[in-house]
């Protein structure tokens, strides 16, 4: 099967034993720095640094390479208490702007107030109300709910004494009568929108005639299931002409209440009834405006749901406020100057090619320094836009509630404005919130680059990075299974299950069953088979299958990116080294790396050691550095390029290679000989396609069968691998011309190759291999 590769050995080896050639003597190119020759047998040798630094030199566009690579890492070392020092003024900043903690106090005791003492339903001797407005399910109970619960509740008339108690403590005073639990003052009455759908055609005409029946158009929002809270809350209403009403006291409540109720204000086009009442809390200057929704669904059914726009009238509250917010933009604003100047630094050094500085500069991290920084700015803007719609809402207030001519149409206009006004700066404010949400998102992922810069902080993004590739593949096959358990939720349960109605309520709750979270006796009302052939086919295929292979798969490349990590400093360490430098370079004992760079010359092909960097005399010359210095960064150069060129492989990475060079190698073979600059090549590569390669499935079983325990450095998996399969795999790389130095010609890359299997095939004896 490999009969031409080892007639092709044989006349190599015969050759080279029959006599002291030229090709035994000739100089041979070492197989990791390949501007060094090296003697026959010995490109795999290895060569001190410090040899390297001082006589055998370093490609110039390795050491620029090497200076580029260290000036960005300690400018993103630099950059991690900057992007630390972002999460820290931004929750300063939202702290001291947002009482959250009293916003949420607040809200929650008006909610508990009406859920739990504007009841109805009441039984002898009218001291306890059996129903609240969840229980409003028809006509009649909205009416009996908002004269029974609410209006009392909301508008009251006397002072309440306890229960069974004889006193009587007279009726309020007309101050008493604005608050609502004691602390918050009611601003202004009471007001009552309805939103009215139109008559439509309906789906089977020829039936609703015959039934003598008629249909309503759907409402403004989607009822065929109960509505969040956020989306009623924002949710633009469209106001019935005509059907707007406002409560003032109990007693013209109570006779409003029985007029609407006899003219039906309430009919089978109601789609939609709010009520709102705008409160005042003074211990925080907290305007809240509180809606109660009653949403008629075509269903018949009635949803409720309770919101409320809570606003902080004085944005700043004291010298803090202020200064959190001028250090966080000083940060900004830094970080803008910086990336500005970094830009017009890299155009400027390219000279007559800006597109070349421009490419230079643009990277995924530079991008999102930028996404930052107009992110921060369009918040800024938008904070100051709505402290001029909080202003505004505050002078609203203060002109209606300063008219003393009130009660009167005039006010019910005013007032009208005004809840408008709260409804949309209520509107503005949650819309900055939301963006201001996703603000610590760009700042995560500034974290995220300066954590990439030290490798024992960037075990997430590196493992991430690595196994990009395979994730990618997974997550198609896991979105896959996982949308088709979706569908198939919908299916089964969707008629009897709220979380499984609609798509898009599914997947949550198909992701929520991913960890656990299924209720599977929610799921058995529509048949404990099906309960259990859903349950069980998801919690072994996704949960237990899936997840783990996901584990697995993470978990490999951890390892992996763990253990080369173990050789490299520590935060602290690094920080030290940084700090050491930038005390030296302030005493001038010390050359700059940008510097450095920018003195060497555009010349990639020519070789710098210790003595062209000192020596006035040298193109490479760097005034001021010193022997120590430059001796110091030649030898890390050398070894960040040896240990990037002589990465370690395992037998599973060469069948890996061998599968994904099948078609090359195939397409290869019909082609021309290649490298035709010399006839010895030419001959040696005609000889090794004279005859069709072999499968690549015997090659890869053969690389399966070889006893190598991974991983291991590439010249021992080399030597251990039979000579015949060392030479396929030679060919394949050439083929596809990858994994082999960046030389100059295609002679020299397969002339390296072939010489390498020489020099294993006669290490070893030759009478097991022929």
């Amino acid at each position: 099967m490999y009969g031409a590769v080892h007639a092709h050995i044989a006349r190599m080896t015969q050759s080279s034993r029959s006599s002291t050639s030229e090709t035994t003597r000739s100089k041979r190119r070492h197989a990791v720095f390949h501007w060094v020759t090296t003697a026959p047998g010995m490109e795999l040798s290895e060569i001190p640094a410090e040899d390297m630094a001082t006589t055998h030199g370093v490609t110039e566009h390795i050491f620029r390479d090497y200076l580029r690579t260290e000036i960005k890492s300690e400018a993103d070392v630099m950059s991690l208490p900057w992007a630390i020092l972002s999460v820290v003024l931004y929750a300063l900043v939202l702290m001291t702007h947002e009482s959250v903690h009293f916003n949420n106090s607040v809200e929650s005791a008006l909610d508990y107030d009406l859920e739990s003492n504007a009841n109805f339903a009441f039984s002898d001797p009218q001291h306890m109300g059996h129903k609240n407005f969840e229980d409003v399910n028809s006509f009649a109970d909205f009416w009996s709910w908002m004269d029974k619960g609410f209006v009392p509740l909301m508008l009251p008339a006397e002072y309440s004494p306890s229960e069974s108690s004889p006193l009587v403590l007279g009726e309020m005073s007309p101050r008493d009568r604005q608050y609502w639990l004691w602390h918050n003052l009611r601003v202004g009455p009471v007001r009552l929108m309805q939103e009215s759908a139109e008559d439509t055609d309906c789906p089977n005409s020829w039936i609703a005639s015959a039934l003598n029946m008629r249909c309503v158009g759907p409402a403004s929002l989607d009822l065929d299931l109960p509505p969040t809270e956020a989306l009623v809350a924002q949710h633009r209403f469209k106001e019935a002409p005509g059907k707007t009403r406002w409560f003032d006291s109990l007693a013209q409540s109570k006779m409003l209440l029985e007029e609407l109720e006899r003219d039906r204000w309430l009919d089978e086009k109601t789609s939609y009834v709010k009520l709102s009442v705008l409160t005042y809390a003074p211990d925080s200057d907290l305007l809240v405006l509180t809606d109660i929704h009653f949403l008629f669904a075509r269903s018949g059914r009635i949803w409720k749901n309770l919101s409320h726009i809570s606003m902080n009238l004085k944005p700043y509250v004291g010298v803090w406020s202020y200064v959190w917010d001028i250090c966080f933009y000083t940060q900004v604003t830094w970080l803008f100057v910086c990336e500005l100047w970094e830009l017009s630094a890299s155009v400027f050094r390219s000279g007559k090619h800006p597109r070349r500085g421009l490419k230079s500069y643009i990277s995924i991290w530079n991008a999102i320094d930028w996404i930052y920084v107009a992110m921060s700015f369009v918040a800024l803007v938008l904070w100051i836009f709505r402290c001029d719609k909080l202003f505004k809402v505050e002078d609203a207030v203060t002109s209606v509630v300063m008219q003393t001519d009130c009660p009167g149409p005039h006010c019910k206009a005013d007032f009208a404005k005004l809840f408008s006004l709260c409804e949309d700066t209520g509107t503005f404010i949650f819309r900055a919130k939301v963006f201001g949400a996703i603000l610590p998102l760009m700042i995560l992922l500034r974290l995220f680059k300066a954590f990439s810069a030290q490798p024992r902080l960037a075990l997430v993004t590196e493992t991430l990075r690595m196994a990009w590739t395979n994730l990618a593949h997974y997550l198609v096959v896991f979105c896959t299974i996982f949308a088709l358990y979706a569908v198939m939720g919908v299916a089964f349960f969707g008629n009897k299950v709220r979380n499984y109605a609609t798509l898009d309520r599914a997947i949550p709750s198909v992701l929520l069953g991913l960890l656990g979270a299924f209720d599977f006796q929610e799921m058995e009302v529509a048949g404990r088979g099906f309960a259990f052939f859903f349950y069980f086919g998801f919690m072994f295929l996704v949960t237990l299958v899936m997840m783990s292979m996901l584990i697995a798969l993470i978990m490999d490349v951890y390892c992996e990116v763990k253990a080369n990590s173990k050789s490299s400093e520590t935060l602290w360490v690094g920080t030290k080294n940084i700090v050491v430098r930038s005390w030296q370079m302030f005493r001038k004992e010390r050359v700059g790396l940008r510097r450095i760079l920018d003195t060497l010359n555009a010349d990639d092909d020519s070789l710098v050691r210790v003595d062209t960097l000192v020596d006035k005399s040298s193109s490479h010359f760097v005034e001021g550095l010193s022997e120590q210095q430059a001796f110091g960064l030649l030898c890390d150069a050398v070894t960040r390029y040896a240990m990037n060129a002589s990465t370690d492989v395992s037998p599973s990475d060469i069948m890996e290679f061998v599968d994904d060079a099948n078609m090359k190698l195939h397409d290869f073979c019909k082609q021309p000989p290649v490298c035709m600059n010399t006839q010895t090549t030419t001959q040696n590569l005609g000889s090794l396609i004279e005859e069709p390669i072999a499968p690549m499935d015997s090659v890869a079983t053969s690389l399966a069968n070889t006893e190598v325990e991974g991983p291991v450095s590439a010249g021992d998996f080399a030597k251990t691998v039979p000579v015949d399969i060392m030479l396929e795999a030679a060919r394949i790389m050439v083929a596809s011309k990858a994994g082999v130095p960046s030389w100059t010609g295609c002679r020299g890359m397969l002339d390296h190759l072939i010489t390498g299997a020489q020099v294993m095939y006669n290490e070893m004896p030759h009478t097991e291999h022929l």
